[in-house]
């Protein structure tokens, strides 16, 4: 079935980053704000998050790079202006387990939240330079998805999501970099996260 709707919800600004850092090759010296963002699928009677978005933005500016948002950008907010309350989402995608998608998950009690075998593994121990991105033990810091451990499916490869939406493992960005292709009126849409993070990758 062909019925859902996709809506983008920017929670995050993280400050001006050199565009070179998504457009290999091009755009050197370049600066760009850079939008975090997860997404709200509905339709065929569920309330689907891809990602949840990051920290609050002290948080990110302390442990990453300096960040803003308004009142409006909180992910609370965001899901209130389209009329659903937290309790509503039903699943979670995570596509990557980065500290600026996997934030939040404790705002949705009844969500199955879904997470590839090879991401987790990874994420735990990652190689040094990407400690941080992940917020793994060994930065110091700590990250946002290991006390809903208990909580997470964890897939292996390509798998239907519900009827309309299918997640493929991709790996690229990460290990266990997921996409999402949600089938809506319009034709069908991936969700490619941080694999395509702009439409000049495209």
């Amino acid at each position: 079935m062909g019925n859902y709707k996709i809506y983008p919800l920017v929670t995050l600004f993280s400050d001006e980053s050199e565009m070179s850092m998504q457009t290999f090759g091009m755009n050197f010296g370049v600066n760009s704000p850079s939008p975090i963002v997860f997404w709200l699928v509905q339709g065929n009677g569920h309330n689907i998050l891809v990602d949840t978005g990051a920290c609050d933005p002290e948080t990110a500016s302390k442990n990453h790079h300096e960040s803003w948002q308004t009142e409006e950008m909180k992910p609370l907010n965001l899901l209130k202006s389209r009329g659903i309350a937290p309790e509503d989402i039903d699943i979670i995608v995570l596509t990557h387990l980065h500290w600026d998608h996997c934030y939040n998950l404790e705002l949705y009690p009844n969500a199955k939240i879904y997470v590839q075998k090879a991401e987790l593994m990874y994420a735990i121990d990652p190689l040094p330079p990407h400690l941080v991105a992940y917020e793994a033990p060994k930065s110091g810091l700590t990250n946002a998805w290991y006390p809903h451990l208990g909580r997470m499916t964890i897939v292996e490869g390509d798998f239907n999501v519900c009827e309309g939406i299918d997640a493929y493992l991709l790996p690229s960005h990460t290990p266990g970099s997921m996409a999402v292709a949600v089938r809506t009126e319009g034709g069908v849409y991936l969700l490619a996260s941080d694999i395509l993070p702009l439409f000049k990758n495209w």
